[in-house]
């Protein structure tokens, strides 16, 4: 009767888990490809693209309405009223709000680059960038428009400001550069001869992250001067990034790819998407709930984000006994260089460093339940379930 209530307990267990990672698929009502969202809290928000008209939802993304409003690229707000957006479609349209999205009023302004992002500071002060290393900069509410260039040629993806002079760009093939003059001059802080970066989020004025189509995660703690780089992931084509605070994120690419963190970065756990679209951005309503969005009209909600279970590499690692009682081995083809366990919440228990193919841990501590055991070694990581008895 035990070792049936344990099977039992273990099953629901297990279901628990997978309902938990579960990415829903919400009805969008259209097949374009949604580009931009935006959440003003955890249950208003809208999301839109090139081709599609805005959706709004008032019920956490739940479900969505058509609005007949066209729609744009990317939006930046600087609070529930006020919000400037960009779309690079056609004659590469600026446009500002001040009624939360329900209208949008198109800001006269130079055309001829295609546009691709937008920072708002304040209700006067903007930034748009776009192709061919054009920032184009208001100071005055979207009235008129100075050229703001990068020295460069390259398509400038996306834009952090802080302040009305201080900010950072990610351009093509080129890196991330930062002005302090709002734009008058530009200094390249990250080289990079690669692959176009794509998209950045900043948590605060200090703490940013960029994403791009080459598995690197690219993280400040200094507003942008230094960054520091995490490869992630198998296919890392990142097109989108988000974070809730300065511990939990999600990034999203293409093919479906979907990963998540809990530790700033860190540590990244692969999620299952259900899909193989193309994942364009993600918003985060809290610490475990995003919604995703993608070509076809995708939409996906999860209420409930958890570690993923992943492997990003063919090495056979082995955890037995499991169940255990006191303790488990890990054994290894390539050498384990550490071993972080998590609570089923996320939270770290016990970290340890290793230099070795297989070693024992000890977690007689540790209360009966589900652990998650994630296993770094020569470059590669694998999280297991472990059950304490």
């Amino acid at each position: 009767m035990k070792k049936l209530y344990f099977i039992l307990f273990f099953n629901l267990l297990g279901l628990t888990f997978c309902m938990a990672q579960q990415w829903e698929v919400i009805p969008s009502g259209t097949n374009g490809t949604i580009d931009a969202i935006h959440f003003f809290n955890d249950q208003e928000g809208f999301c839109s693209g090139g081709f599609i008209n805005i959706l709004r939802t008032n019920d956490g993304g739940e479900t969505w309405t058509n609005t007949g409003i066209d729609g744009y690229r990317d939006y930046s707000f600087v609070d529930d009223n006020i919000g400037f957006a960009a779309n690079r479609i056609a004659i590469s349209t600026k446009a500002k709000t001040t009624n939360g999205g329900i209208n949008w009023t198109t800001l006269n302004s130079p055309n001829g680059n295609s546009l691709w992002s937008v920072s708002a500071i304040d209700s006067q002060n903007a930034y748009f960038t776009g192709t061919g290393g054009i920032v184009w900069r208001t100071t005055n509410g979207g009235q008129s428009f100075s050229n703001k260039s990068t020295g460069g040629t390259q398509t400038v993806t996306d834009a952090y400001f802080q302040d009305p002079l201080t900010g950072v760009i990610a351009e093509q093939s080129i890196g991330i550069r930062r002005t302090t003059n709002g734009g008058t001059t530009w200094n390249t802080v990250w080289d990079y001869q690669g692959p176009s970066l794509t998209e950045m989020c900043f948590v605060n004025d200090n703490l940013g992250f960029v994403v791009g189509s080459n598995n690197n995660v690219l993280k400040t703690i200094d507003g942008g001067i230094t960054w520091n780089v995490n490869s992630v992931g198998n296919l890392g084509a990142f097109q989108g990034v988000d974070f809730f605070d300065e511990n939990h994120g999600v990034i999203v690419g293409l093919s479906g790819e979907i990963h998540y963190t809990n530790d700033g970065g860190n540590n990244w756990f692969e999620q299952n998407s259900n899909t193989s679209n193309h994942l364009k951005d993600v918003r985060m309503l809290s610490a475990t709930s995003a919604i995703v969005i993608g070509d076809d009209g995708t939409i996906l909600k999860n209420n409930g984000i958890t570690l993923g279970i992943n492997n990003y590499s063919k090495n056979t690692i082995k955890l037995y006994p499991n169940p255990t009682h006191d303790t488990f081995r890990i054994s290894s083809q390539e050498t384990i260089d550490k071993i972080v366990i998590y609570s089923i919440q996320g939270q770290i228990l016990k970290t340890l460093n290793s230099n070795d193919i297989s070693l024992s841990i000890d977690i007689s501590d540790f209360k009966s339940g589900s652990y998650f055991v994630k296993i770094n070694a020569n470059k590669s990581s694998e999280v297991i379930q472990v059950i304490k008895e």
